[in-house]
C-alpha cells in the first residue's frame, strides 16, 4: 500500500526492536495506524519487535524513524552495518544515516 511504513527488524536484533519500541512509543501519539509484530525471545523473559507497519504520512514518519535512530548511536551494541527492511528494500543502518546528508 502507498501509504504505509513498514520497517522489519530482519535478523531479530535487539538493539533495532528498542529502536522500533520507542519508534511507536512517538509515532502512536501522532497517529493511531500502527501495528506492532513482536516474537518471544528464546530462554528468555520478553518479546522482540519484529515490525511495524505505519500508515499514513509515510515520509514523516521515516524522517522521525531516523531522528530516534540518532538517539541510539551511543549505545554499546550500535553497529552502522546492523540491516533492516523498510517498505521491502534492506539497508544498513549506516545507509540510513547517509541518507541525511
Amino acid at each position: 500500500m502507498e501509504n504505509q511504513l513498514v520497517i522489519k527488524n530482519i535478523d531479530d536484533n535487539l538493539l533495532v526492536s528498542d529502536i522500533l519500541s520507542s519508534y511507536q512509543q512517538v509515532i502512536s501519539t501522532k497517529s493511531n495506524e500502527v501495528e506492532v509484530k513482536k516474537k518471544s525471545i528464546p530462554n528468555a523473559k520478553g518479546e522482540i519487535i519484529t515490525a511495524i507497519l505505519v500508515s499514513y504520512g509515510t515520509m514523516a514518519s521515516y524522517d522521525l524513524f531516523k531522528m530516534i535512530l540518532k538517539r541510539f548511536k551511543n549505545r554499546i551494541d550500535f553497529n552502522i552495518e546492523i540491516k533492516i527492511e523498510i517498505n521491502g528494500k534492506v539497508k544498513s543502518l549506516k545507509e540510513i544515516e547517509e541518507e541525511e546528508k
